[in-house]
């Protein structure tokens, strides 16, 4: 029996959208219970949208910091990236910093992240027996 990636990514969206209609009903629940949650518009802290476009997916999230946002947008890019860039799609995908050298200093601080010099960064894991050493 082979795997055909296609039927599975089909049945995978088909999944996901159920999901999506679920968390939709789950949210509408909540804020008849807590409907002051839903009129609080602080960045990063309750944001419950139900999203559908990929720079929207990691706004389903309670209060994500900068370094897990990074992270996200490095897993997804599947390689390194200009801390510039990086900067600029983690700022499109709800980081609240909004200067380059405190971005720069969350990038230095954060575990499982890692600089390969000249401005680049990585996830740590794609670079074993570097751990540790930013």
């Amino acid at each position: 029996m082979s795997l055909d990636p296609i039927a599975m990514a089909q049945s995978l969206r088909q999944e996901a959208a159920k999901l999506q209609e679920q968390a939709k009903r789950l949210i509408g629940a909540a804020d008849v219970l807590d409907p002051t949650s839903r009129q609080v518009n602080i960045p990063g802290f309750y944001e419950a949208v139900v999203a559908t476009e990929p720079r929207e997916r990691y706004r389903i999230r309670t209060r994500q910091s900068t370094a897990q946002i990074a992270e996200m947008v490095l897993r997804e890019n599947g390689g390194p990236m200009s801390r510039d860039n990086l900067f600029n799609k983690a700022k499109e995908h709800g980081s609240p910093i909004t200067d380059l050298a405190n971005f720069a200093s969350v990038l230095s601080r954060a575990e499982n992240l890692f600089s390969l010099g000249n401005g680049l960064w990585d996830l740590l894991e794609r670079h074993p027996g570097k751990g540790g050493s930013h």
